[in-house]
């Protein structure tokens, strides 16, 4: 789960407005992901930003509509998935 959650927290603090220079960004326990516009939209991946620029005391906050799953543990949760659907199967 900390990896999980970590892979949402970039290193360093980022406005809307310098999403439209930043290509990229590094996550602070490693990783990153890639920014890109269309039709109005920022994504961060494959996710869009909903709600920019909430200011917080310690950085700045951006709503997605996804959660971003870091590469590393992709197969671990797809597996675990795999378990509760087998678990939760009647036909067994």
């Amino acid at each position: 789960l900390v990896t999980l959650l970590a892979y949402h927290v970039a290193a360093g603090s980022f406005d809307m407005k310098q999403y439209q220079v930043e290509k990229s960004l590094n996550m602070v326990r490693g990783g990153e992901l890639l920014v890109s516009s269309d039709s109005g939209n920022t994504r961060v991946n494959d996710a869009v930003i909903i709600e920019g620029d909430i200011r917080c005391s310690d950085g700045i906050i951006h709503a997605i509509d996804a959660v971003l799953i870091p590469e590393s543990i992709q197969y671990s949760l797809m597996v675990m998935a795999g378990i509760n659907i087998y678990l939760r199967d009647e036909n067994f």
